[in-house]
């Protein structure tokens, strides 16, 4: 398969439930770094965020299950994506690589860290979302900031997920909140690749009642209970970014109150937050959030493992917590295609 960005290649690991998370190879410089995108993405989405990256990190796209060329599979709990992360990494022997995770992929890359320490030797975040159960209960009864995680559910639930071609589907998004405020380029990223091929047109992959049942909000709490304390077990350094645009329009707004809280709970974090962008920042100005990376990752030790075989399965799995027992399912390659 070829972009415009060069040649992709794609490999898929099954993981523990028999689902088989496609991870997308960019391909790059010495260093590897997961891409890990939000929820309804798929990774290729950040191709732009990708390019300007590849002079020093080979860059892997995975696709959460669920989400672009990943089956959703019998597991809904938000700890499955996690857990998928370590096996990923563990099949392609990239323990101690770098992760760049959005929203729920910032909170996989941290999940993946807790169950699975030495995963990664830095997780740079945008927004990822972690909150404890103190501020869940704090936002519920706040009746005006607990309309925006309402009202995202609803927007997700009732989102179009036939069009008659690509082109349409860029035209419709090209005019409407949050899409319009996304880098053409990114958002041509998106509908190429968030879309698949159907005898009417096309698909959304990731199908809107999927993505709203994964909404955090509010029938996923218990395994961020679970994450959240965990946060200060994280040994890596951690960089958080943020975008200060919060608008009480933006159904999003809710995630980006948490997010300094969850800066203090890391032993060793650091935090930035960017003018003029939202929640989907990374997607709005790609260019400027890889310069981010670049100058968080800028500290990271290099890397000194060893990327196992495509066509192989990986060896034993290294030890971990008891905790981490549900992740420890024996990873296997697939596919190249």
């Amino acid at each position: 398969m070829t972009d415009d960005h060069g040649e992709i290649r794609t490999s898929r690991v099954e993981c523990r439930d028999g689902v088989l998370i496609a991870i997308h190879h960019f391909g790059g410089g010495p260093t590897p770094l997961l891409v890990l995108a939000a929820l309804g993405f798929p990774s290729k989405a950040y191709l732009p965020l990708v390019a300007p990256l590849q002079d020093r990190f080979t860059c892997y796209g995975v696709d959460l299950r669920g989400h672009g060329d990943s089956p959703s599979g019998p597991g809904t709990d938000l700890l499955y994506h996690g857990e998928d992360v370590c096996t990923v990494v563990r099949s392609l022997g990239l323990e101690g690589a770098c992760a760049f995770g959005h929203s729920l992929g910032g909170m996989a890359a941290v999940q993946a860290e807790t169950l699975q320490p030495g995963t990664f030797s830095r997780i740079i975040c945008y927004e990822p979302v972690l909150y404890s159960w103190q501020e869940d209960q704090e936002l519920r009864h706040d009746h005006i900031r607990w309309t925006a995680p309402r009202l995202l559910k609803k927007v997700l639930t009732k989102r179009q997920r036939y069009y008659a071609s690509r082109q349409e589907a860029l035209r419709r998004f090209s005019g409407k909140p949050p899409w319009n405020r996304f880098a053409k380029e990114a958002l041509e990223a998106y509908v190429e690749h968030g879309f698949k091929d159907v005898s009417v047109g096309v698909e959304l992959k990731c199908d809107p009642a999927n993505e709203s049942n994964s909404m955090i909000f509010p029938t996923h709490l218990d395994p961020m209970l679970t994450l959240y304390p965990s946060l200060p077990k994280v040994g890596c350094p951690v960089s958080i970014l943020a975008g200060s645009d919060v608008s009480a329009s933006d159904p999003t707004q809710f995630i980006a109150s948490f997010i300094e809280k969850a800066v203090k709970e890391f032993p060793n974090a650091r935090f930035e937050r960017l003018k003029g962008l939202q929640h989907l920042g990374p997607l709005e100005d790609p260019e400027r959030i890889a310069k981010c990376i670049l100058a968080h990752a800028g500290q990271a030790p290099s890397w000194s493992g060893s990327r196992s075989s495509l066509n192989s399965s990986s060896g034993s799995p290294s030890s971990a917590s008891p905790d981490s027992a549900r992740a420890q399912a024996s990873p296997k390659v697939l596919s190249r295609l």
